[in-house]
């Protein structure tokens, strides 16, 4: 048997076996002192802002490595 073939195939019944003995969890049923988690607003899951200077900034820096090859091209 190739050995990518033994890999493969240990990592799938690796899988199988964990999934077979892994019980689920769940997190709504029973006795809870505590009151429910209510998430704090950090403003970055509507920041569009952010998106878009993070976009600016990759295209920024593309242009910039671009560049300095080309010009590197050039003075050879």
């Amino acid at each position: 048997m190739k050995k990518i073939n033994r890999v493969t195939l240990l990592s799938f019944l690796s899988l199988v076996i964990l999934r077979a003995f892994n019980a689920p969890a769940l997190a709504d049923g029973g006795y809870n002192p505590y009151g429910p988690h209510i998430p704090e607003d950090t403003g970055i899951a509507d920041a569009k802002i952010f998106i878009i200077i993070a976009i600016v900034v990759y295209t920024a820096g593309l242009v910039l490595i671009a560049t300095s090859k080309f010009l590197k091209k050039k003075a050879e």
